[in-house]
C-alpha cells in the first residue's frame, strides 16, 4: 500500500548497505502515481525527536477566497501552462517519493567522502578539519559511524517532519490549487491531501538544512537540489508559492531541532585519540587476544573506534578500510 507518510519508514533503510559504494547510481526512473491511503490521522502520530508535531508552528494560510491566494492561483495557472522539457525532468524526477531521492543524494554524498588521506612526509595521516573543510583530507570524512549517523537523521527527522506536515495540512484544511480553479493544468496526480503546507518543500527544506551540517562544501549543490524539487511542484500546477514557502520553513526548523541534539550525540569522539588506540591494542595485547593491526606503511589509525566500556573490560569495535 502506497500510503504517503509510511513510504518514509520504508525509505529510512533502503540505502544504508551501499553508502559506502564510490559509484553510485543516481536518476533511478520511478512512476508518479496515486496514494491507496492519505494518512489523514498522519499528524497525530509519536515523533522521534520533535517534542509533539506541532513544536514548530506555521502560521494559518491565507483561505481560497482572499486576493492574495487568488493571484497566487493565477500566477500558478502561468508557471503550469507549459512545463519546457527541463521542467518536465524535473517533474518526474522528484515526482516518485522526495524521501527516496535525499536518500539517494546522501548516498552520492557519503561516497564522495569516504577517502582516506595519503601519508604525510613524516609518515602520519592527516584528519579532516571542521574548522578548514575544503583542506585535503575533506571534512567530513564519512566513515561507517558518520555515515549511519547521516542516514539515521535525516530518515528519522524525514518522518517527524511528515508528521509534522500532517499536522498542520489537516489544520488548515486549504486542498490542491487545482481544487479551486480547474483551469490549472496539472502534470501530476492531485492526491486528495490539503496542499498547505506543501509536503516536497518540508522535505526539501529539511533535507537541505541537514546535510548542509554534515557536508558543508556542498551547500550549493544541496540548496539547488531543494530548490529543483520545490519548484517542480509549481511547475506541475500542485502547490501555490505560499504552499512552498511554508514548508522549507517548518522543515528548516525541524532540521535545526535534529542538529540541536546531534551537538550532545558523542559523534565527535569515534575517531579516539592515539592516546586510546594505544591503550586498546596494549589491553589486548595483555589478554593474549587478537587485535586490528594496520599492514600499511606507514601504519594507519583506525578510522573510528567505539569503546563499549570505559573499563575496556568489554568488546572492542574497530572500523577500517
Amino acid at each position: 500500500m502506497k500510503s504517503r507518510i509510511t513510504l518514509i519508514i520504508i525509505a529510512s533503510t533502503l540505502t544504508i548497505l551501499s553508502s559506502c559504494k564510490k559509484d553510485v547510481d543516481l536518476g533511478t526512473e520511478f512512476n508518479s502515481y496515486s496514494y491507496s491511503s492519505t494518512d489523514d490521522d498522519g499528524g497525530t502520530w509519536k515523533t522521534i525527536v520533535l517534542t509533539s508535531p506541532d513544536q514548530v508552528p506555521v502560521a494559518a494560510p491565507a483561505s481560497p477566497d482572499e486576493q492574495s491566494y487568488l493571484s497566487e492561483l493565477d500566477a500558478l495557472q502561468t508557471s503550469s501552462a507549459n512545463p519546457t522539457s527541463d521542467q518536465m525532468s524535473a517533474i518526474n524526477y522528484w515526482s516518485s517519493n522526495g524521501v527516496v531521492r535525499w536518500n539517494e543524494i546522501t548516498r552520492q554524498l557519503v561516497a564522495k567522502y569516504f577517502l582516506l588521506s595519503q601519508p604525510n612526509a613524516d609518515n602520519t595521516y592527516s584528519f579532516p578539519d571542521p574548522a578548514h573543510p575544503d583542506q585535503y583530507p575533506l571534512f567530513p570524512f564519512a566513515s561507517p559511524p558518520y555515515a549511519s549517523r547521516a542516514f539515521a537523521y535525516l530518515s528519522a527527522g524525514s518522518y517527524d517532519a511528515m508528521v509534522a506536515a500532517w499536522h498542520y495540512k489537516y489544520l488548515y484544511n486549504r486542498m490542491a490549487p487545482s481544487t479551486y480553479d480547474a483551469s490549472i493544468k496539472t502534470s501530476l496526480p492531485v492526491n486528495n491531501i490539503p496542499a498547505y503546507p506543501s509536503e516536497d518543500a518540508v522535505l526539501a527544506g529539511f533535507s537541505r538544512t541537514i546535510l548542509t551540517a554534515l557536508f558543508p562544501l556542498e551547500a550549493a549543490y544541496l540548496s539547488q537540489m531543494a530548490l529543483e524539487q520545490e519548484n517542480s511542484r509549481i511547475w506541475a500546477g500542485v502547490n501555490v508559492t505560499s504552499d512552498i514557502v511554508a514548508g522549507d520553513s517548518l522543515g528548516k526548523k525541524i532540521a535545526q531541532a535534529f542538529l540541536g541534539r546531534g551537538k550532545t550525540d558523542g559523534m565527535k569522539n569515534t575517531l579516539g585519540t592515539p592516546a586510546q588506540w594505544d591503550s586498546i591494542t596494549s589491553y589486548w595485547a595483555n589478554t593474549g587476544k587478537l587485535t586490528w593491526k594496520s599492514l600499511e606503511i606507514p601504519a594507519r589509525q583506525p578510522l573510528a573506534v567505539t569503546i563499549i566500556s570505559a573499563s575496556l573490560t568489554a568488546s572492542i569495535i574497530f572500523f577500517t578500510s
